[in-house]
């Protein structure tokens, strides 16, 4: 089976996917921040592709172009496939948090983050908390400060990281732009 033929649903935000979210869009005004996260809807049928435990960053992109997150996040504008450029980092979610605390930070274009460095870093570790729970090293990451889809405003405030966590079963994708 290929990735793009996974059957898979959307799950639902978790309070502090959500909590992020809100604040990623209150700086980020001219743009905003989605976040999508995917599951089998078999699980069965997760365990007939060949991941290995370390995702190559080509299966991640083609679980970021699945028709499931195309259709969950619309407003991306996300193509069927997206080159593997070295745009794309492969990272881990510890790497991960960091950066993200530092997005929230750095704010957006206009907008500045009113909460302070340890708010920053607890929105972020909440955020990787709730999809890896303890998790965090068996779990892949990648990030791009590039844009990828007609979304982005291709400027400085342009994010994406994706998340695979093996074990869950579940895949996460959250984009951030701005423009000036």
């Amino acid at each position: 089976m290929e990735i793009a033929e996974l059957p898979l649903r959307v799950l639902s935000c978790s309070e502090s996917t959500a909590r992020l979210v809100e604040v990623l869009q209150a700086t980020h005004v001219n743009g905003g921040a989605v976040c999508v996260s995917l599951e089998p809807a078999d699980a069965s049928a997760w365990e007939t592709l060949e991941f290995s435990d370390l995702p190559t960053l080509e299966q991640l992109l083609q679980l970021a172009c699945h028709p499931a997150m195309r259709d969950a996040a619309p407003d991306l504008q996300i193509p069927e496939r997206v080159e593997c450029t070295e745009d794309w980092q492969l990272t881990n979610p510890l790497a991960m948090e960091g950066d993200l605390a530092y997005q929230l930070l750095m704010g957006g274009a206009y907008d500045s983050f009113e909460g302070g460095l340890e708010e920053a870093r607890s929105l972020a570790r909440a955020f990787i908390d709730s999809l890896l729970d303890d998790r965090v090293l068996q779990a892949s990451a990648a990030w791009c400060h590039a844009p990828w889809t007609p979304w982005f405003a291709d400027v400085a405030w342009d994010t994406t990281y994706l998340i695979r966590d093996m074990e869950a079963r579940r895949f996460t994708l959250l984009a951030i732009t701005d423009s000036d």
